[in-house]
């Protein structure tokens, strides 16, 4: 049957997703991907077979149920390794962390040696790039010394970017260049005027640390009422509002243009840092932002310095040259901290390790789940052990390099715990539920989507390939243990399903915990360890404060700004140690074809290939939307592209 152009236009129309329609700015480039869906559906053939179950035909074969076709006696026998293996390794939780160890005479290191998921290769990998890294940043360390300028970050990042680019000086050993990424340069932040610029500042909210901190207040995303509870109204909110948007507080709330950048699990921690800002409070500031829709952009309005109702309120018309600038030097602190610890560490490092877990212990090693998986957990035991001892550990990076300190580190790893919820597997339900989806200008998510979208087709496809209908599904019984035991023993009372009922949730669990390992993983670290060296990114502030001396602030200007580099501390802190994990990159995204032993042949093998096509496309698509931010003045944002995104939590 022909299909005329306009047939296929008006599928197009009818086809907008609820996003593309509501005015993100839908794009061409958005119709070419509706009518390359249209051109790739599948007719599909339905047969019964003598259970009543429909056996859908796609591209890539039939149902066939296949992991469960064994003789009893393989069923039994992998049933029975299942059984030795939880008795032999019971679950223990280390209580400040909140994840699974099992900790042989007090060495993280040990946890290695009893886990199933190992990857010689990859550990190989890890130590050899570990004892590399560690070199360059001795060198560093010993070239630059002590910084004493904001000009000289940008000697230590710019170090750093030449060493990891693919035709580095010779101090970067040929055989290591495949496995590490360089720094982006298009948002490097070096010098003092363009970090501390605020439409630059008010742009790394949304490109550069952390872009899942952004909120829209009011009834959905960030309400009111919950704000109302620690704004400081003796600052006149409604006054600053208006001079960038010629609106109230009230009417930017209604326009939807009222936004804030926000860390709630950072409230009620005090800081245990081995410097001046230890043995108080934590300070957590709260960043308020009117959107400009014709700039796309947010304005920053206001940094109240903490989540409490009497906390110092700065703005940039209100306040000196040194508070604002604090303020946003403090913002950006909170930001590295919670980027690292929460979103990442937390988010995740140890909920990836919980996943790894459960699947070791409930699924039996031919099901048809952990073989989609074990590809998207290889190296995460490995990194959480490397990550114990020389992060989150006494005398780790957090304990002497960063304004929480160690305790600090782990009550905010706790707090992160107790509120993690489901909806982070999904990313359209994550931005829709901080009421940020609409934004004009949000690479995270506009580039996001598209990645989420193809692995819930591979997630989609993969799954009809062993599971024909419905009941299938309830009825698997290593399949709802797994997920039981996952929800409510390492997860409880966070959303997630603790039962499968049909092949469509079964498909968006997967596709979530594919996203978590992958694309939501790169947009939380990868932007972090760009901008590490520089005061985007700083992991210390040395001067709280309510220690500031006035008469010193007070001096402070573009030229002279002695005294925030103090605020800031010595650089060399930051670089020595976060390195080791974070320049690091191993088994990639588009790597699936050669890594996983369980996509070689037959049906999965081309299901593979034709992720592999869609991921090159993407990649050209994020390329072209770069091109088009940069050409526009907007920050860049590579973090995304495939190429890029690590196949697992092992970075």
């Amino acid at each position: 049957m022909k299909v005329s152009a306009g047939a296929l236009l008006l599928l197009a129309v009818v086809a907008l997703t609820p996003e593309q329609s509501n005015g993100i700015g839908f794009q061409f480039s958005d119709i070419f991907d509706i009518l390359r869906r249209i051109r790739d559906f599948d007719p599909q053939t339905i047969q019964l077979d003598s259970q009543g179950c429909q056996r859908v035909v796609t591209r890539f074969g039939h149902c066939n149920n296949s992991w469960a076709d064994l003789t009893d006696d393989q069923l039994e026998e992998e049933e029975a390794a299942l059984a030795e293996r939880r008795a032999a390794n019971p679950v223990t939780f280390n209580v400040a962390l909140q994840q699974p160890t099992r900790l042989v005479n007090g060495n993280p290191l040990a946890q290695v040696a009893v886990d199933d998921l190992i990857d010689p290769e990859w550990t190989e990998r890890f130590r050899t790039n570990f004892g590399y890294l560690n070199q360059l940043s001795q060198q560093a360390r010993t070239t630059f010394g002590a910084v004493d300028s904001v000009a000289e970050y940008g000697n230590i990042s710019r170090f750093y970017q030449n060493v990891f680019t693919r035709t580095g000086p010779a101090v970067h050993p040929a055989q290591y260049k495949p496995w590490v990424l360089r720094p982006q340069t298009d948002s490097n932040f070096t010098e003092d005027a363009r970090w501390n610029d605020d439409a630059v500042f008010a742009a790394t909210k949304l490109t550069s640390v952390d872009s899942s901190a952004i909120y829209r207040i009011g009834s959905r995303g960030l309400p009111l009422s919950r704000v109302r509870r620690f704004l400081n109204y003796d600052f006149d909110w409604d006054r600053a509002i208006s001079r960038i948007s010629g609106f109230s507080m009230r009417q930017a709330i209604l326009r939807r243009r009222l936004f804030a950048h926000y860390h709630p699990a950072m409230e009620n921690i005090n800081s245990t840092a081995r410097n001046a800002m230890g043995g108080r409070k934590f300070w957590s500031p709260f960043v308020v932002f009117v959107l400009r829709r014709r700039e796309k952009l947010f304005r920053v309005v206001a940094i109240q310095l903490d989540t409490r109702s009497d906390a110092p309120v700065h703005s940039p018309t209100t306040s000196s040259y040194f508070w604002w600038t604090y303020a946003k030097l403090l913002s950006n602190n909170a930001d590295a901290l919670y980027a690292t610890l929460s979103s990442h560490l937390q988010g995740c490092h140890f909920t990836g390790a919980r996943m790894a877990l459960s699947i070791q212990r409930e699924l039996p090693q031919s099901h048809a789940v952990r073989r989609l998986l074990e590809h998207h957990f290889r190296g995460v035991h490995q990194t959480n052990s490397y990550a114990d001892l020389f992060l989150v550990n006494v005398n780790g990076v957090f304990d002497l390099a960063s304004s929480l300190g160690l305790i600090g580190s782990f009550k905010l790893i706790e707090q992160s715990y107790e509120r993690w919820h489901a909806r982070i597997l999904n990313i359209e339900k994550d931005v829709t539920y901080r009421g940020v989806q609409r934004l004009p200008y949000y690479p995270y998510y506009q580039d996001g989507r598209r990645l989420y979208r193809i692995i819930w087709e591979y997630a989609n496809y993969y799954v009809r390939l062993f599971y024909c209908c419905d009941d299938q599904v309830a009825n698997d019984e290593a399949l709802q243990r797994w997920v039981e035991y996952f929800a409510t023993e390492l997860h409880p009372d966070s959303g997630l399903p603790s039962e499968f009922t049909s092949i469509d949730q079964l498909v968006e669990f997967l596709t979530g915990v594919i996203w978590i390992n992958t694309g939501y993983h790169a947009s939380v670290s990868r932007p972090f360890a760009d901008n590490l060296h520089t005061l985007v990114s700083p992991l210390n502030v040395f001067i709280p404060p309510d220690q500031v001396n006035e008469t010193i602030a007070a001096a402070q200007t573009p030229e002279n700004n002695d005294y925030l580099i103090a605020a800031a501390g010595p650089a060399a802190q930051a670089h020595t140690s976060a390195n080791l994990v974070f320049s690091t990159n191993g088994f990639l995204l588009t790597n699936i074809l050669d890594r996983s032993d369980n996509f070689q042949t037959g049906q999965t093998a081309r299901l593979a290939k034709y992720l592999q096509n869609r991921l090159d496309r993407l990649e050209g698509k994020i390329d072209y939307e770069n091109y088009k931010r940069t050409a526009s003045g907007f920050l860049g944002y590579r973090f995304l592209r495939p190429s890029e995104v690590a196949g697992s939590v092992n970075i």
